[in-house]
C-alpha cells in the first residue's frame, strides 16, 4: 500500500484512500458498492476511477473473491438458491464468468442437502391436507428462496408422491 497511495497527489486523497481502503478491509465488497461510497462522500469521478484502481492493485478489492465469499455466505446462512444469489451478484455489477465461478464453489450435494432440509421443514410447518396445494406451497416458498424450479418439483414429487 505504501508505494501506490504516493501516486496520489494531495493529503486530501490519500485521506479518502485509508477511508475507503478502510471501508474494504472491514468486508469484502463490490466494486460497485466502493463507487457508490465515493460518491456519497462527493468524490469526483476521476478520483473515483484512481482509487478504485488503486484498490484493486493493493488487494482490497477484487469482484471475484467477493463473488465468492458473498455467494457462500448467502447460501450458508440465509439458505439462499443459486439463482437468488445471481439476480444479487448482478445487481452489485459483478460480471458472469466471475458469478458462474462463485455459484460453482458452492457442494453441490451440500446444496442438494439444504433443499431437502427445506423441504422437510417447510412440509412441517404446512397444515394442509390437500396434497398438491400442499406441494405446491413448499415449491414456491422454495422458488422464493432462489431455487431452481426443474430440481425442487424433482425433489418434492419423490417426497410427496401421488
Amino acid at each position: 500500500m505504501a508505494k501506490l497511495i504516493e501516486t496520489l497527489t494531495s493529503n486530501q486523497e490519500k485521506d479518502i484512500y485509508r477511508k475507503i481502503a478502510r471501508f474494504c478491509a472491514y468486508r469484502e465488497r463490490a466494486a460497485s458498492e466502493v463507487k457508490n461510497k465515493l460518491i456519497s462522500l462527493d468524490v469526483s469521478r476521476d478520483l473515483i476511477n484512481k482509487l478504485v484502481e488503486l484498490l484493486k492493485k493493493d488487494k482490497f478489492l477484487d469482484n471475484k473473491r467477493f463473488a465468492r465469499f458473498y455467494a457462500q455466505g448467502k447460501f450458508l446462512n440465509n439458505k439462499w438458491g443459486k439463482q437468488k444469489i445471481k439476480a444479487n451478484l448482478q445487481e452489485k455489477k459483478i460480471n458472469a464468468t466471475e458469478i458462474d465461478f462463485a455459484l460453482n464453489e458452492i457442494d453441490e450435494k451440500h446444496y442438494f442437502k439444504t433443499i431437502k432440509t427445506l423441504i422437510d421443514k417447510k412440509s412441517k410447518s404446512l397444515k394442509e391436507k390437500n396434497l398438491f396445494i400442499k406441494r405446491k406451497k413448499i415449491v414456491n416458498f422454495l422458488r422464493l428462496k432462489g431455487y431452481e424450479a426443474d430440481i425442487v418439483w424433482n425433489l418434492v414429487k419423490n417426497k410427496f408422491p401421488v
